[in-house]
């Protein structure tokens, strides 16, 4: 748009981690750019904002480019606007859900273009985690997962005894509780049964993600 270049996450198809992958990509064009300044010996540097929330998306015309309108999206002009060459800013929802994921510094709150009320910002530095990493949650107890439970538990039991692999796959909707299943059922094994765990993770997108 313009000198502007306007990058979309999570839509027209949205994941649970859109904001990280957002904050790693603004650092990933920093330090492409960098490495091509370097190599070409070039004057040219860019400044990024990142801003997470709802906003309206589609074409404003029939025919028109794909585009998403509303608060969020200026707001992360604005902070763009007031970011140093090189540099990648975030705003206060990116931050609440990646600060586990980067090393930020806080920029306190910034008087923007066309806002009264001031906006809190962090400045992104690097990343700390890997990609596809959840924050740990409070555990809470499980309910109404008696029966899936007491299924998998006999998967492992059986899988001791019988001294043979089992594969099982967990498979459902993003936020159904998997993940809560699996730890529960993994706990089993460890407390009850003295198995070692080994944990694994993968993110569902990429090759070259860092």
């Amino acid at each position: 748009m313009g000198d502007a270049l306007v990058a979309l996450f999570g839509a027209p198809v949205a994941h649970e981690d859109d904001a990280e992958r957002a904050v790693r990509c603004g650092l990933q064009m920093q330090q492409t750019l960098a490495a091509l300044r370097e190599r070409h010996e070039l004057q040219i540097e860019m400044r990024i904002g990142v801003n997470t929330g709802e906003v309206l998306v589609g074409a404003m015309r029939a025919g028109g480019d794909y585009t998403a309108m509303g608060d969020v999206v200026n707001t992360a002009s604005r902070l763009q606007e007031v970011a140093e060459p090189g540099s990648v800013i975030i705003g206060p929802t990116t931050y609440a859900e990646t600060e586990h994921a980067f090393r930020y510094e806080s920029l306190g709150a910034l008087t923007v273009k066309g806002r009264e009320e001031t906006v809190a910002a962090w400045i992104a530095w690097e990343p700390i985690a890997r990609p596809g990493g959840r924050r740990r949650r409070a555990r809470t107890q499980l309910i109404g997962r008696d029966a899936e439970v007491s299924m998998l538990q006999s998967v492992v039991d059986a899988a001791l005894i019988r001294e043979r692999a089992h594969l099982v796959l967990l498979t459902g909707d993003a936020g159904v509780g998997k993940s809560r299943l699996a730890e529960e059922v993994s706990e089993h094994a460890t407390t009850d049964r003295s198995a070692r765990i080994l944990r694994g993770q993968c993110v569902p997108y990429g090759e070259d993600v860092w």
